[in-house]
């Protein structure tokens, strides 16, 4: 509770710089850049004093400024800072990456891993949407950016197993998103998870862009905008964290078994910093089929909540234009729609911290799995009430979920006792 209020403090802190900055210099991004600052350096001072709170340091400290954004700021606001806002929560991760003690863990392995596996999931599906949209000549675009959403998903997956190849897949998938060119003559972006480019033009103006998902771009002639040249700074973290820190990416435990062993077998035994085996009370109680389970329910709860998020940001018809994908827009005061949203982003944060082997928010993701089935059930009575029929197919995985991961938790306390 303590990292938390910190955290919160830290916030806080930030939104002053944001307004004073801002005011000083008679310039939003300026407040802006004031406050991924203090975001930056505040998240990297709470992470060595509480290495626990790398995975929700950098969430808990964005709350204050996303909240005024969402319900104190003037209407529409929101929508125009949005960018600035995801760069915010962006700089408290990468303060919470620079020189932590959290880069020599075990868990910075699944961090990683779950990077590229969020993007390339988010990649497959928009590049298959894609396919039909493009002209015949230029069919090769989605299905080749879908090869390379295939290929570091791979990577991902291998790296989450601990395998060298998950680490030599993921250092080249790291290495190719570096470089970013647009030029007269042409030029490529390639984004998969998470990206921020630092850019500079033709007349030695700087600026940045970041990415949220996947993004894939090849240009064969000049656009209108002058050409420039920029690096993506999460790969170039990501790569100097895979090169520097290798014996944490890659298991000393994994056998001579075969790729496949490597991408359906059991996850191997987790290790402390000096590369010993952890206690059994550390390892992970997520296991079996509720290993791949609890994954997909990360993925698909977390994708809802920063879908509806977006839409709500930007309006159905701009994502259903920019996507090409059929959306409704969340009804109701976006203070309500927020706080209806609470129950998911914990469960998505406990699932994860389950998965990072904490017993603790394992429970949690017990409780609020049960709370979002409760919220489920209630609505499917209301529309029922409106002669609608509902069936809440997540609910009953919610269920089957919350049921199992309480027989195992269960299991695992009876035989530490």
């Amino acid at each position: 509770m303590r990292a938390v209020a910190v955290a919160l403090g830290i916030g806080l802190a930030a939104c002053v710089a944001d307004v004073v900055v801002g005011n000083l210099m008679g310039d939003d991004d300026s407040g802006m850049v004031a406050a991924a600052l203090v975001y930056f350096v505040g998240a990297l001072w709470l992470q060595r004093r509480h290495a626990a709170s790398w995975w929700y340091g950098g969430a808990v400290m964005n709350l204050p400024i996303w909240m005024f954004f969402l319900t104190v700021a003037p209407t529409g606001l929101f929508r125009d800072m949005l960018l600035d806002l995801e760069v915010c929560v962006v700089a408290a991760y990468l303060g919470s990456f620079v020189g932590s003690p959290l880069t020599h863990r075990p868990e910075m392995r699944q961090v990683v891993a779950l990077i590229q596996l969020l993007g390339a999931v988010v990649g497959t599906v928009v590049s298959f949407r894609y396919i039909s949209q493009v002209p015949g000549s230029l069919w090769f675009i989605p299905v080749g950016f879908m090869v390379v959403c295939s290929f570091v998903g791979l990577a991902g997956v291998l790296l989450l197993r601990g395998h060298p190849y998950g680490w030599s897949l993921s250092l080249l998938a790291q290495a190719v998103q570096i470089p970013a060119l647009h030029l007269a003559i042409g030029g490529f972006l390639v984004v998969v998870g998470l990206g921020l480019h630092l850019r500079v033009d033709l007349y030695g103006h700087p600026s940045w862009h970041g990415f949220l998902g996947s993004e894939f771009g090849v240009f064969w002639a000049a656009k209108k905008d002058a050409p420039w040249v920029g690096l993506n700074a999460v790969a170039m973290l990501l790569t100097w964290l895979l090169v520097a820190r290798r014996e944490v990416f890659v298991s000393r435990l994994v056998g001579r078994g075969t790729l496949a062993d490597s991408l359906w077998s059991a996850p191997d035994v987790t290790m402390d910093m000096a590369g010993v085996p952890a206690a059994d009370e550390g390892t992970s109680p997520v296991t079996g089929w509720l290993l791949p389970l609890t994954w997909l329910l990360v993925f698909y709860v977390g994708g809802l909540v920063l879908l509806n998020g977006v839409v709500l940001a930007f309006g159905a018809d701009a994502v259903e234009s920019a996507t090409r994908m059929s959306v409704t827009e969340p009804s109701g005061d976006p203070l309500w729609w927020a706080l209806g949203q609470v129950p998911s982003v914990v469960f998505v944060f406990a699932c994860v911290g389950a998965l990072m082997h904490e017993r603790a928010l394992a429970w949690a993701a017990v409780v609020t799995a049960w709370v979002i089935v409760v919220m489920l059930l209630v609505q499917a009575a209301l529309q029922l009430l409106q002669l609608r029929l509902s069936i809440p197919l997540l609910a009953a995985v919610l269920i089957v979920f919350a049921v199992q991961l309480t027989r195992l938790l269960r299991a695992k306390g009876r035989v530490g006792t």
